[in-house]
């Protein structure tokens, strides 16, 4: 611990200086009780100068008022935070352990703190989501008012569970590497209609869809966002 405080040093990043900013590399920031310690350590170094920093954390992580408080005190923070889906009867499916983590109610803990910059990473192209998906989400972000929005689409990289998924059913459709880059979709996208039956959505009204949701979102973000370098949906 006392290694990464001394390095903070060395770099002058606890000298209070505002053009400068740490990020945290861990993917999971909050997760360890040594991560704790170590804002706990900053806050101490920094008595009150200006300090600015980055970090991905879960949600789990947010529940945790005493934890934001802490955030909170440490500085001016970004949070970069996935939340993937909206849906999260649909999600739990796929990712066990977020059942009984309600979004909404974290990030409505979070507005209380001024100090706490809010960047939500959200997903698109999942089999569990209904048809009206993108006006869902939308209506997601407006109850969240996050500062900034990261919206990719579902990708079958090779390797995952979702690509050998895809794969079975014959459904991967794009094999130019060139459009693997989370923007475009590139397999048949289905969609929930009711508990047994799914519909199929064509690949140029999904993508009408996206990009309706980012121009959307952006506008409906630049309400309330605090920074305007923030209000950029990507």
């Amino acid at each position: 611990m006392e290694e990464i405080i001394n390095e903070l040093k060395i770099r002058k990043l606890l000298d209070g200086n505002p053009d400068l900013q740490i990020t945290f590399t861990s993917d999971a920031f909050g997760s360890m009780p040594q991560d704790r310690i170590l804002l706990q350590r900053v806050r101490e170094e920094l008595n009150g100068k200006c300090f600015k920093w980055l970090a991905q954390i879960d949600l789990a992580s947010l529940n945790d008022e005493s934890f934001l408080e802490l955030i909170n005190s440490v500085g001016d923070v970004k949070l970069i935070i996935g939340v993937e889906s909206p849906f999260r009867d649909g999600l739990s499916l796929e990712k066990k352990g977020i059942m009984g983590i309600n979004p909404i109610d974290i990030f409505e803990k979070i507005k209380k703190f001024s100090n706490i910059k809010i960047r939500l990473l959200l997903m698109l192209g999942f089999d569990f989501e209904p048809a009206d998906a993108f006006e869902q989400m939308l209506s997601f972000i407006q109850h969240i008012q996050p500062d900034g929005v990261y919206i990719s689409i579902l990708t079958p990289f090779p390797g995952t569970k979702i690509n050998e998924q895809l794969e079975t059913q014959k459904r991967i459709f794009e094999r130019d590497w060139m459009y693997y880059d989370t923007r475009h979709l590139v397999f048949e996208r289905w969609f929930k209609r009711n508990e047994n039956q799914y519909g199929v959505m064509k690949r140029d009204e999904f993508m009408a869809g996206f990009k309706l949701l980012i121009k959307e979102s952006e506008s409906e973000i630049k309400k309330w966002s605090r920074f305007n370098i923030e209000s950029k949906v990507l």
